[in-house]
């Protein structure tokens, strides 16, 4: 019976061992796939750097999910569809640039928010700086701010410090400012899209 009991105990033993047993041809071809015939890179060079940003429902998210389902067919996979999702109007930045134009010409960076509706042309009006934090600073700035272009923050440090009085509003109107925004027209949902499966590419990467 103890003979017995301990061969069972062997054998329980025994069995583990060999299941722990490395394939190292195997792990090797993996190590291969990873560092040599890997396309991460170019893959997420092509959806930023080619397709860039993808807002849903922009015509970039549209372009990337056309790209990635082709891509998932070449690679083999089969019953590459989109899946719906509802979502209300998209949005994409065509141009946008602003130029301050007093007391000297200024080449102006800026960046639209999301969903801002364009500005049908050039804009050109003073400059009012009227840092707008709390609900209860709306109140300061009631009715001085018609016919401007209303700048909401400034840096808190440096040579600009921040200010609150009328006199920042007087001294920042000396300046003027042209901006011109043309974002695209916004983009309707699709209801029209294709049912998924096996590989899905409903959203952006």
């Amino acid at each position: 019976m103890r003979l017995s009991l301990a061969a069972a105990a062997a054998l329980s033993i025994a069995i583990p061992a060999a299941a722990q047993e490395v394939d190292r041809s195997q792990i090797n071809r993996i190590i291969d796939e990873g560092l040599n015939q890997s396309e991460v890179m170019e893959t997420a060079a092509h959806l930023t750097d080619r397709i860039g940003g993808r807002m849903t429902n922009s015509p970039q998210m549209r372009e990337a999910e056309r790209w990635t389902q082709q891509r998932f067919r070449d690679w083999g996979l089969s019953n590459v569809h989109a899946e719906p999702f509802r979502f209300g109007r998209g949005w994409s930045i065509v141009r946008s640039s602003a130029r301050m134009t007093a007391p000297r010409l200024l080449e102006l960076g800026i960046m639209p928010v999301a969903w801002t509706p364009p500005t049908n042309g050039t804009l050109s009006a003073p400059i009012l700086v009227a840092p707008i934090d709390e609900e209860e600073d709306f109140a300061e700035w009631r009715g001085k701010l018609s016919g401007r272009i209303v700048l909401v923050d400034q840096p808190d440090t440096g040579s600009e410090l921040r200010r609150r009085s009328s006199g920042s509003a007087a001294r920042s109107s000396a300046s003027s400012m042209n901006i011109s925004s043309r974002p695209i027209r916004p983009q309707r949902s699709s209801s029209g899209a294709k049912k998924a499966n096996s590989a899905r590419s409903g959203t952006p990467f």
